[in-house]
């Protein structure tokens, strides 16, 4: 056991071998640097993705509501009486909170706005996340009410890069949304509950209309000595009430109760299984780059196949040989970590902020640092390579009866060949090294290549322009109320009108979708009549990327409707449900055939259109 350790000067030796031989050990440390980075980076997101660890005292315990359509297998945003049902009704849970995320323009001073994700929060907020205030105090219940001063609690990362992380922020006027607000609070370091919002204004719930699904997000806390199961039951119970009370608007929803990450990432099944499976191709790919290193030290050990047996002869067993061997590997593997580790830490800031950029702001436990257990897993990895790279060509070198073999050395014959294992890793080091960068070139190609948007997109400037859902908002029922959206209507038409007069602008238009970016998709269902076959990946239906534009969007980027008849403004005047279909939308759903006069209603029961049928009304290109 003791000629199976390994010793410090073993390590040594191994380093000056390294020294000796530079350019096996650039190749070496390269190819581990690589097998350990992107196994590393692939381990931490699948684990922050699919198993994070949320940063608050006792996190584990925090749930979220869910209202849970089983007829068209969509979720349904809570109203505002759904959340004072909830907070009366659920005794397994405290702590009830409403969270409202939205993109908001923030001034300080006389500068001009910049945007900033704000949380619009019940008090009860701080207390669900049980995170008292680095300076000042969090928001209060009378914060909540109507008629109390405008109030924000920032963050601290806002705080130092926006507002100088002056010692007297508390008391200051910020402008959020052109609405003066008062500083009382900034929040500890890396605090950004519910999805890395820098700032928390009240939540006034009596300005929603009381039954119309306006709640992003209600979370709350399993109560001590009760369990998630329990509150699951009873959330059950609560929701099977509520749909008796209301069977027009809750029929078919559950209420159900989700941990924390379910809620907030909201990951399909399918991608977490992809996820998962990633990790194994990437292990398997890692492998196959130690073996590479492996033929690289079996052929340096080829080549002092005389001194290795000559030690053998002295009476060196054949596992302190092996050891040897080993540690020469284990030091290069470390050099290679070290190398690895390094490219991971800023190769895993990039993969979050790429996911960033498809997926919208993440969630708050979202860490760009590699945690401990990715630290133990990389030195797993680590040692994996050595034993790939270093035990196995020893095994081999050291393989067969030492005399023979130093008097067919010695002879210039029996040296040390390539068997079948060998030639069936170089043939797969060939195949990966020759259709690997094929893949990744054409996958490179395909994120970074221009899509036709179907229009001259190069001669078109877009901003992104976002209203307070709470502003003007009163009244009851289950539409927002027609005074806003009329309001809300004359300010883009205002705004249209302004830019227009602008030198160099031939025509301005709007919509609530940028082309190509990141279209938002809803179940649809046809009346009555010939279609196409059901999508496999729609329940019940077919899946439609759904934008709403402004009457001359199709004539502001040249693309004339092609069938039937364009909108027009009097659509937009009278309200009227009439809708345009693209040619993959007659191909895809309609098999092609003419659209025109057929209706669709959308299969979602979350708000009001969902049992209103729309007329199809005009063809437009893709």
């Amino acid at each position: 056991p003791g000629g199976l350790r390994v010793s410090a000067l073993d390590l040594r030796l191994g380093g000056r071998m390294l020294v000796k031989h530079p350019a096996l050990t650039v190749v070496g440390t390269i190819a581990v640097a690589f097998a350990i980075a992107v196994g590393t980076v692939g381990f931490e997101v699948a684990r922050q993705a699919l198993r994070p660890t949320i940063p608050l005292p006792d996190g584990g315990a925090i749930v979220a509501l869910r209202n849970w359509d089983v007829a068209d297998y969509a979720a349904v945003p809570a109203s505002r009486r759904d959340y004072a049902l909830w907070r009366d009704g659920l005794t397994t849970l405290t702590d009830l909170s409403a969270v409202e995320v939205e993109e908001r323009s923030v001034a300080v001073g006389a500068g001009p706005g910049q945007p900033e994700t704000v949380a619009n929060v019940t008090a009860s907020t701080f207390a669900l996340t049980r995170v008292p205030a680095l300076m000042g105090r969090t928001l209060l219940p009378a914060d909540e009410r109507g008629g109390a001063p405008e109030v924000v609690v920032v963050g601290y990362d806002f705080w130092r890069n926006t507002l100088g992380g002056a010692a007297d922020v508390v008391g200051r006027v910020i402008r959020i949304s052109g609405t003066p607000a008062t500083v009382v609070g900034v929040m500890p370091r890396g605090y950004a509950f519910p999805q890395r919002n820098g700032l928390w204004r009240p939540l006034h719930l009596e300005r929603l209309p009381e039954a119309s699904p306006s709640l992003g997000y209600v979370f709350g806390r399993v109560a001590p000595g009760r369990s998630r199961g329990e509150a699951a039951a009873q959330a059950a119970a609560v929701g099977a009430r509520a749909a008796t009370t209301f069977p027009e608007a809750r029929r078919h929803v559950r209420l159900q109760v989700l941990p924390l990450p379910d809620a907030l990432s909201d990951l399909p099944a399918t991608a977490a299984v992809a996820l998962a499976s990633l990790n194994v191709f990437l292990v398997l790919l890692g492998a196959l780059l130690c073996g590479n290193v492996a033929m690289l030290l079996f052929a340096r050990a080829a080549g002092r196949e005389r001194e290795l047996l000559v030690r053998n002869a002295l009476g060196a067993s054949r596992g302190r040989l092996v050891v040897q061997l080993f540690a020469e590997a284990l030091v290069l593997c470390l050099v290679g970590a070290a190398v690895g580790l390094a490219f991971a830490r800023s190769a895993l800031a990039e993969t979050w902020a790429l996911i960033e950029g498809q997926t919208g702001p993440l969630p708050f436990w979202v860490d760009t640092s590699l945690s401990p257990a990715t630290a133990l897993y990389a030195a797993g990895l680590t040692l994996c390579a050595a034993a790939i790279a270093g035990v196995v060509p020893a095994v081999k070198v050291t393989s067969g009866g030492a005399g023979g073999r130093l008097r067919a050395a010695s002879s210039g014959g029996g040296g040390l060949q390539f068997g079948g294992v060998w030639t069936a890793v170089i043939v797969a080091q060939i195949a990966l090294t020759t259709v690997l960068p094929v893949a990744l070139l054409g996958v490179g190609k395909d994120v970074t290549r221009d899509t036709p948007a179907g229009f001259a997109a190069d001669a078109f400037l877009a901003a992104t322009l976002d209203v307070d859902r709470l502003d003007g908002v009163a009244g009851g029922g289950d539409t927002v109320p027609a005074a806003r959206a009329a309001r809300l209507e004359a300010r883009y038409r205002a705004l249209a009108d302004r830019l227009r007069l602008e030198p160099g602008v031939l025509d301005v238009t709007y919509a609530d979708q940028m082309p190509l970016m990141r279209i938002r998709w809803r179940g649809i269902k046809l009346d009555p009549g010939p279609a196409a076959p059901h999508s496999e990946r729609c329940v019940g239906g077919y899946c439609a990327g759904v934008v709403s534009v402004d009457p001359r969007f199709f004539d502001a980027v040249g693309a004339p409707v092609v069938r039937g008849r364009a909108l027009t403004a009097a659509d937009a005047e009278h309200r009227s449900r009439a809708v345009l279909v693209n040619r993959f939308f007659v191909d895809s759903v309609m098999g092609g055939r003419n659209p025109v006069g057929r209706r669709l209603r959308f299969a979602y029961s979350g708000d009001s259109t969902a049992r209103l049928w729309y007329d199809i009304v005009g063809v437009v290109p893709d």
